[in-house]
């Protein structure tokens, strides 16, 4: 074999194996986007009830709320059932949910899902969430714009909102929605609102977000 050959063999070589170790590593997965929406999902799990506060201030509907996670078998993934109603009516909820629990670089993000067909046929599985194996995320419709986006703060609690108004609603004549939450073990406030195309409040408390406290299982 000619130098002339044995130089071209040795630089395809050594190009081969810049190439080979200049691949990028798998992207590693950092404690807190594995952690923190599992906390958030263990946090939201559960029963939830404003009973204090509707009964200090009559401008507060009373509401119970309750959320179960769905699908446990989905590794690396949260999925929760979310159902609210006016305590009293509960077996006539006014909201019924699906939220994925992820990250989205720098917190925990609950995505927004609606179920299919009549949601009336789901009214109470929050109790019997097996309901939900003959489904699966394929079968959801996902909220654009609607997705909470949460921080974790010094203290342990989460807060978080909706971004812009990119989350549709046209309930009572609105253009968009916005809600915002804080999140620790115990207590959830949620303030979620609906504003017209000039940017006027149409629905939703004006007296500031609900309080749900955690109720003892049963």
């Amino acid at each position: 074999m000619t130098v002339r050959r044995l130089l071209v063999r040795s630089l395809a070589t050594a190009a081969f194996s810049t190439l080979a170790f200049a691949q990028p590593a798998p992207a590693l997965v950092s404690d807190a986007a594995q952690q923190q929406p599992r906390e958030v999902a263990s946090w939201l799990a559960g029963s939830f009830s404003n009973h204090a506060q509707a009964a200090q201030d009559p401008a507060f509907f009373e509401v119970v709320l309750h959320m179960r996670e769905i699908w446990p078998q989905r590794s690396g993934e949260q999925w929760l059932y979310v159902e609210q109603a006016l305590a009293a009516s509960p077996s006539q909820p006014y909201r019924q949910r699906v939220y994925r629990i992820g990250w989205d670089g720098r917190g925990p993000v609950s995505e927004v899902f609606t179920l299919p067909g009549d949601a009336a046929a789901f009214v109470g599985a929050w109790r019997n969430v097996a309901v939900f194996e003959a489904l699966s995320p394929q079968d959801l419709h996902r909220r654009e714009g609607c997705s909470l986006h949460l921080v974790k703060q010094p203290d342990g609690t989460y807060r978080g909102s909706t971004v812009g108004h990119d989350c549709a609603s046209e309930r009572s004549g609105a253009a968009y929605a916005t809600a915002e939450v804080m999140l620790d073990a115990n207590v959830l406030t949620s303030w979620d609102r609906g504003f017209g195309v000039q940017g006027k409040q149409v629905w939703g408390s004006e007296r500031g977000p609900y309080r749900f406290e955690r109720q003892p299982p049963g």
